[in-house]
């Protein structure tokens, strides 16, 4: 708001301004996450290098069921961020998918029903879904 015809009367010329922002409707409305096919939707696209399938890249992954209860998340407990190689079946489907395309940085929140809560090449997850619900999945690319 300091830049030349940006000018408040009421704000310091160049300073950082915060903006605080309450989301009150989308439309049209979401879809009821239970009876949604897995999805993503990117919240920060992210810069740089994409991920693609046979790539590497780590990121830190919290699980949420859909009343919003935190379910895993590497940011607990002393975990590491997960190193992840799309393709290579060592991580639930759901994000192997939801990784493949993102750029450096980027953030991405994935809604993943059971069929995706298991390996590519079968096998349960280490992560400890719930039976038979759909989770959402916050994925962040970390370096």
């Amino acid at each position: 708001y300091g830049a030349e015809g940006f000018a408040r009367e009421n704000l310091p010329a160049r300073q950082d301004i915060r903006f605080d922002t309450e989301l009150l409707k989308i439309e049209p409305p979401l879809p009821d996450p239970e009876t949604t096919a897995f999805r993503y939707i990117d919240v920060q696209k992210g810069l740089g290098r994409m991920l693609s399938c046979g790539g590497s890249a780590n990121f830190h992954v919290t699980v949420w069921s859909t009343s919003g209860e935190k379910l895993y998340s590497t940011r607990s407990g002393g975990k590491p961020p997960i190193a992840l190689r799309p393709g290579s079946s060592t991580h639930f489907m759901g994000l192997e998918f939801a990784a493949i395309g993102m750029k450096t940085s980027g953030f991405r929140t994935a809604i993943v029903p059971p069929p995706y809560q298991k390996r590519l090449r079968g096998g349960a997850s280490d992560i400890p879904f719930p039976k038979n619900e759909t989770v959402l999945v916050d994925i962040e690319w970390v370096e």
